[in-house]
């Protein structure tokens, strides 16, 4: 604890329908002539920066009797404050909410989602300082919710930070809000709702939530945290983001009625869950202390959240909240998905890792040809570990065994560090992995998923109908036009020399419509040439194109009705739930 006194916020909603909110932050000076301010440029979890100060409008400053003080920009993100004797600061500014997302600011008349990253100074000279957190909610909101120790005082909501980075870590929430809490564990486990909550049965996901932690904790042992708050903001739009004792998820008002987006949902709720031990206990050593003005770059996001992403849907599965053949369904996409990504073929996946500041978050209409996501090829790499370790070790290993002792080993202060995790699963299984790791992990070979199918008794459904034909791009309908955003390396349109932006035009003579286009192409002949004509910046090409069978789509992936009594007993225990 910082013997430092706390860095003081005020929050204010005057007009929340403008997107616009006040803050007010108040520090003492220690007798310092001049002090130095900083807001974060990014946020930890989503790994871009994000550049949070471009929000910030009208700052200024007062000493504690009102006179003004002098104030100048440094850095981009950074303001120095000339106390001119003055015993304590007062910085007061503006900020505009209108970023739906988990990791920015959303105000509006209904309710408030704040990222402490994106809304907060914090002092860079000494990030272990306290901070106290005032909230004077707008009338109509009736309660403040954020997992910082707190308590009402009158009319605003009054929380405490030990430092920094406990403030970065705490979302609020605040608004008409709908709280349904359940206790696992003897910890109280809330599913806070906002926003159009009324097609959603709150009791029930609630209580989805409650067997999700339930489950995880039965996975590594116990709870780590006192408390813990699901935020379910209903605002149509997506995403999720973790914190060490919270999560906050965007939704739809219609994800509850529809099994398929409510399944998703709880896979996102699985997969922010888990890490409150991957990654916000257990990380790479590079991702602790946080450098929040620069980057901090890791080759170890491929453990962090593909190892997150393997887990997510097979807990949801040990949890009894999804169906075998759900599950399956859901892997058997995910597989196919990864297959069908040039990129994988490219891109080492601890560089993936390195790369996710630069290129993750930054998607162009080269991304699928030139990288692979971390969260895909890494949680293959783990499906494969996890066949790997099972079958060397006549299932006396598995990977589950694997995360719980990187826990035990790495869960403390320090992290663990680049080899480590690779040493670890060569230690456990009694033989040398370093070639797996070379090739999943540091290579660009493709991997041989077949192995893994036959140790968990899978297999792809047989083909039961042609593959269709495929011209190897992704378009879209546009103004009443067929505009193609992504061509895949290789491909038909690849080879015949089509760009993103270009039009599509005429095939084969007769012209594409925009209500039946990808019905057209599928129904091509197969290793003909065609003629394509396309508009390229208002210019007439004709190329000529030779159709090609689709080389990957979504497959099924099914119980291999051949797998011998052994391979059974292992999908078995793989699959069931944990009691």
């Amino acid at each position: 604890m910082s013997d430092l006194p706390p860095i003081r916020h005020r929050l204010s909603f005057p007009a929340p329908w403008t997107h616009d909110f006040e803050v007010e932050t108040r520090l003492e000076t220690e007798g310092c002539r001049s002090l130095e301010l900083a807001m974060a440029v990014w946020t930890p979890g989503s790994y871009l920066v994000r550049e949070y100060a471009r929000h910030v409008e009208g700052l200024c400053a007062e000493d504690e009797r009102g006179a003004p003080l002098a104030v100048r920009k440094t850095r981009k993100n950074r303001w120095r404050f000339e106390c001119a004797g003055a015993s304590a600061i007062v910085v007061r500014y503006r900020l505009h909410a209108r970023e739906l997302s988990v990791r920015t600011n959303w105000v509006d008349a209904e309710l408030a989602l704040l990222a402490p990253a994106a809304t907060f100074l914090f002092d860079p000279a000494h990030p272990e300082r306290p901070h106290e957190l005032r909230i004077s909610p707008y009338e109509h909101w009736t309660a403040v919710e954020c997992p910082l120790p707190g308590l009402r005082d009158g009319a605003e909501f009054v929380f405490h930070a030990a430092d920094y980075d406990s403030l970065v870590d705490a979302p609020i929430l605040a608004g008409g809000l709908e709280i349904h809490e359940r206790v696992v564990e003897g910890r109280p486990v809330k599913l806070v709702q906002a926003g159009d909550v009324a097609r959603w049965d709150g009791a029930v996901a609630a209580d989805a939530c409650a067997r999700i932690a339930a489950t995880q904790a039965r996975f590594w042992g116990g709870l780590p945290y006192e408390e813990y708050r699901f935020f379910n903001v209903v605002l149509e739009s997506g995403g999720g983001l973790e914190h060490r004792d919270s999560t906050v998820l965007l939704s739809g008002r219609a994800v509850f009625a529809q099994r398929r987006e409510y399944r998703r949902w709880l896979g996102t709720a699985c997969h922010e869950h888990f890490h409150v031990w991957n990654v916000k206990r257990l990380r790479p050593l590079e991702l602790g202390p946080f450098d929040y003005e620069n980057e901090n770059l890791t080759r170890g996001l491929w453990f962090a959240e593909g190892a997150t992403s393997y887990y997510d849907e097979l807990l949801l599965r040990r949890s009894g909240l999804v169906s075998v053949e759900e599950y399956l369904e859901e892997l058997g996409e995910f597989l196919s998905r990864y297959l069908a990504t040039p990129g994988r073929l490219v891109q080492p996946l601890a560089e993936s890792s390195y790369d996710a500041w630069i290129k993750l978050y930054r998607p162009d209409a080269n991304a699928s040809n030139s990288r692979i996501s971390y969260y895909t090829k890494g949680a293959v790499l783990c499906f494969l570990l996890d066949a790997e370790l099972r079958t060397r070790t006549a299932d006396r290993v598995t990977l589950d065994d694997w995360m719980r002792a990187a826990y035990a080993r790495w869960s403390g202060a320090r992290g663990f560090a680049e080899g480590e995790l690779e040493a670890l699963a060569s230690e456990l299984a009694g033989v040398d992995l370093s070639a797996f790791f070379a090739r999943a992990l540091h290579g660009t070979e493709e991997l041989d998923l077949a192995p893994a199918l036959a140790a968990f008794g899978l297999r792809f459904a047989p083909e039961t109908t042609p593959a269709p034909a495929w011209l190897g791009v992704a378009a879209r309908a546009r103004e009443g036009r067929i505009v193609v955003e992504e061509v895949r390396r290789d491909g038909p349109a690849w080879c015949a020399g089509v760009s993103p932006e270009d039009e599509l035009l005429a095939l084969d003579g007769l012209r594409l419509e925009v209500a039946d286009w990808s019905v057209r192409l599928e129904s091509l002949p197969v290793g003909l040439p065609l003629e394509l004509l396309l508009a390229r910046r208002g210019r007439i090409r004709r190329v000529s194109v030779v159709v090609r069978p689709q080389p990957q789509r979504v497959r099924k992936l099914e119980l291999d009705p051949a797998a011998t009594p052994e391979v059974q007993a292992r999908r078995a225990s793989w699959l069931s739930e944990l009691a």
